[in-house]
């Protein structure tokens, strides 16, 4: 995913101009989040529930290395940043078949109280994945977007900052254990926890 600096400067002015160093709360740029906050129980878009599921672990730091085989599946990965009572939650949840095929499905969600605003986005594509060492390359640059949003000023709606344009990135496993891996994602340039279905 491609972000501009203008854009997400744009978005910080007019979407929270109430919160001191408002791109932090973005992980376009910043690197504020709360770890320990567990991940909403909530219905994902597709229809399973994740209550009930136990949150991923961190893997032992060091067992950076997995093997194409064991990535095959389906991983949901979550990361959440917060800055005030503002908060930004996204759940990515990836197929990951063992011809090199991808499906990728991101859930975002934007809960901005301070300034009564509500996103809720669902991006969708199918593409293709290969790994070189610890890293992941997801190709996915057609996506489906769907505005699930409830409370927005509609001309932000738009914003290539909110909603990713393709769903492609990169992925540097850090840290591989059983269903569990901890991945330094290129777009987000921070952690997310993953879970192997």
């Amino acid at each position: 995913m491609q972000y501009q600096p203008l854009l997400r400067s744009t978005l910080c002015l007019l979407l929270i101009p109430a919160l001191a160093g408002c791109s932090s709360l973005w992980p376009f740029g910043g690197k504020k989040k709360e770890e320990a906050a567990p991940a909403p129980q909530s219905s994902s878009p597709s229809g399973s529930s994740t209550a009930g599921k136990p949150a991923p672990q961190a893997p032992v730091p060091g067992s950076g290395s997995i093997s194409p085989a064991n990535l095959h599946g389906v991983w949901e990965c979550n990361f959440q940043v917060k800055m005030g009572q503002d908060s930004a939650h996204f759940t990515y949840t990836d197929q990951f078949n063992p011809d090199g095929t991808l499906k990728a499905q991101a859930y975002l969600v934007y809960d901005m109280p301070s300034t009564q605003q509500k996103y809720s986005f669902v991006v969708q594509g199918e593409g293709s994945w290969r790994m070189e060492g610890n890293t992941i390359t997801l190709i996915v640059p057609k996506v489906v977007k769907q505005d699930r949003s409830e409370i927005k000023h509609p001309e932000l709606v738009n914003d290539k900052d909110l909603v990713p344009e393709d769903l492609s990135d990169t992925w540097t496993v850090q840290a591989h254990q059983g269903k569990n891996m901890r991945v330094v994602v290129g777009s987000l340039a921070d952690e997310m926890l993953c879970q192997k279905e």
